[in-house]
């Protein structure tokens, strides 16, 4: 691989080493920001379409609008609590 490669790949190399290591910490966040971790990608994505609309990119308004879809999807139905009777079933 040649070292232009590697320098490109360095600095998204070490956010995912930072965010394995900071994985535990994630659970004794405060409830008030664990309810801002679950609104982030909503925000991110609405940022990205609100972009995309200005800067006049089909295809990121597309992705963006697929990406806050689906999470929102998964996120409100697809998710069951296990407390719930018939889940491990």
């Amino acid at each position: 691989m040649p070292l232009s490669t590697l320098r490109r790949l360095a600095f998204p190399f070490i956010l995912l080493i930072a965010a394995v290591a900071l994985l535990n910490t994630v659970s004794a966040i405060e409830p008030v920001y664990g309810r801002l971790l679950l609104w982030l990608p909503y925000l991110t994505s609405g940022i990205a379409i609100a972009l995309s609309i200005i800067f006049n990119r089909a295809r990121l308004f597309t992705a963006a609008l697929a990406v806050l879809v689906s999470y929102g999807l998964i996120h409100t139905q697809l998710q069951i609590s296990l407390a719930e009777p018939g889940t491990l079933c």
